[in-house]
C-alpha cells in the first residue's frame, strides 16, 4: 500500500449552471505510514491562492456582458452571450469583443486557470465562452 502525499483533500465539482459542490475528504486512515500529529503542515501541503488579475474597466464590461444571459435567464437561454450580442449591448465591434475575451482568457491561462485556451490540437476552434463565463461567475467577477 502506498502512502498518500496529503491527509486531507478537497474536491470541487463545478456544474454548468455556475454552482459547485465542495467535498472535504479526510484520507489519513488510508495512508500506510502514520504521520506525527504536527499542527503545522509542511510547506509542500500549504496551498497558496492568489487573487485574479485586475480587469481593466473595458475588460470588466465585456466579461459582464458575456455573463448576463447566464445570470438572468433559465433553460437554453442561460448561455454565455455571443460576440454579436455583446457587440450590440456595448456598441463595440465584434472583433474588439473577440480580442478582449481572448486577452482575458490567455492572461488567466498564464495564471494557471485551465480550459480557457486550446492546448489540445484535436479541439481546434473550441468555444471557450462557457469556461470564461463560469470562471467569472464562480470568482464573483460578476453577480446577479
Amino acid at each position: 500500500m502506498a502512502s498518500l502525499p496529503h491527509q486531507r483533500l478537497q474536491i470541487i465539482i463545478a456544474s454548468m449552471a455556475g454552482t459547485s459542490v465542495h467535498l472535504d475528504l479526510d484520507v489519513s486512515g488510508v495512508t500506510a505510514a502514520a504521520r506525527p500529529a504536527d499542527p503545522t503542515p509542511p510547506t509542500s501541503e500549504v496551498v497558496t491562492i492568489t487573487a485574479p488579475f485586475p480587469l481593466t474597466p473595458a475588460q470588466r464590461k465585456v466579461v459582464e456582458a458575456l455573463c448576463v444571459p447566464m445570470l438572468s435567464q433559465r433553460g437554453a437561454g442561460a448561455a454565455p452571450a455571443t460576440y454579436q450580442q455583446i457587440r450590440k449591448t456595448l456598441g463595440l465591434s465584434p472583433q474588439y469583443v473577440r480580442n478582449v475575451i481572448q486577452t482575458v482568457r490567455e492572461t488567466l491561462t498564464g495564471y494557471g486557470v485551465p480550459d480557457l485556451v486550446a492546448d489540445d490540437p484535436t479541439r481546434p476552434g473550441a468555444d471557450f465562452r462557457w469556461s470564461l463565463a463560469r470562471y467569472a461567475i464562480r470568482n464573483r467577477w460578476v453577480s446577479t
